[in-house]
């Protein structure tokens, strides 16, 4: 049955999730539907980044944005800030709420406030279609499928490119002597900064580590207080520390191995080929290690044994895990309109 086109405002506030709205928005477009996104925080810096239209919110309360979605059909939020939830409460309209993250939990604050947002709204879009048969909600739960693959498909042609090293050894003005560089890429919770970030330090400390390049990628919403790039930029290592100034799909260009501590982008790493390791202060199941696609470091004799047998793994039973489905878009589409 065809289904009449329609208003659908996309609001968000993390970073993550933009990666998800925009796909979902050209999609949508493109079967003639009309799509806005307003955006604030790290979400609408990361939206500047890649120049894509966006209205901003950014200090407007929940009622001021209700007021702009007035006239949409249906308006789909993130669910990782407590803005969405006043805006849940607030929309008069259909007002869904889509959990991008591949994990059913993730500490640090951010399910118990997400709980929150789902539970207010009169739907919840997985994106990862398995959580929609576990996750214990009141609410109706559908599984959309899809995970951002456009990023892969970037970071892959990157790492193609010849030149890649050249230009970023030439940026840090660091002598090209076919060092590894390991990329840890931050999170921006108190269990990342409190615990496994520091663990991290205390590991290179102890390490013994040579010929390589220690990498922090910080997440976006962490670059405002720069908690773990003031701790990082005092420290003393025998090896280069490096602060990447570069997005997220550069810095995965030239990383020889992934380092990484709670962070949604970990499939991201093992999908572009990039041999991955989850380092903190104590083993974390997520989606890669439970699944033996990635080891749990928490000591320097483990993290010596890792990074020296670092290597790419299959990537089939990932797309299982992440419960991709190649029709996403019918899936989007049937979800949002019925």
């Amino acid at each position: 049955m065809q289904i009449l086109a329609t208003l659908i405002c996309f609001v968000v506030c993390h970073a993550g999730p933009v990666d998800h709205f925009l796909p979902f928005s050209k999609a949508l477009a493109e079967r003639g539907h009309e799509v806005k996104i307003l955006a604030s925080g790290p979400a609408a810096s990361k939206l500047e980044r890649y120049g894509a239209e966006y209205d901003t919110i950014e200090g407007e309360s929940a009622e001021d944005v209700a007021l702009k979605c007035a006239d949409a059909s249906v308006v789909v939020t993130d669910v990782g800030h407590l803005f969405a939830l006043h805006l849940q409460e607030a929309l008069p309209t259909r007002h869904y709420s889509y959990y991008d993250n591949p994990e059913p939990y993730i500490p640090g604050g951010y399910s118990e406030v997400a709980a929150q947002v789902m539970e207010a709204s009169e739907k919840v879009l997985f994106a990862n279609a398995n959580l929609a048969e576990t996750m214990d909600l009141s609410v109706p739960c559908e599984g959309i499928g899809f995970y951002p693959r456009q990023q892969v498909e970037k970071v892959k042609q990157l790492r193609e490119q010849p030149n890649r090293r050249e230009r970023f050894f030439a940026k840090w003005g660091v002598v090209d002597l076919g060092q590894k560089v390991l990329v840890y890429f931050g999170g921006n919770n108190e269990t990342y900064f409190d615990e496994a970030f520091p663990a991290f330090l205390s590991i290179l400390r102890e390490s013994s580590l040579s010929n390589v390049i220690i990498v922090l990628q910080q997440h976006p919403g962490a670059e405002k207080e720069n908690f773990d790039k003031v701790v990082f930029e005092k420290e003393e290592m025998p090896f280069p520390l490096i602060v990447s100034d570069f997005n997220s799909s550069e810095i995965q260009a030239v990383a020889d191995i992934a380092l990484y501590y709670q962070t949604s982008m970990g499939p991201q790493f093992i999908l572009s080929g990039i041999p991955t390791i989850q380092v903190g202060h104590k083993r974390y199941d997520d989606v890669l290690v439970r699944n033996g696609l990635a080891p749990s470091v928490s000591n320097v004799e483990e993290f010596f044994d890792a990074i020296n047998t670092a290597e790419c793994v299959d990537q089939e039973i990932l797309f299982e895990k992440l419960g991709l489905k190649e029709e996403w878009y019918d899936r989007l589409e049937e979800s949002l309109f019925h």
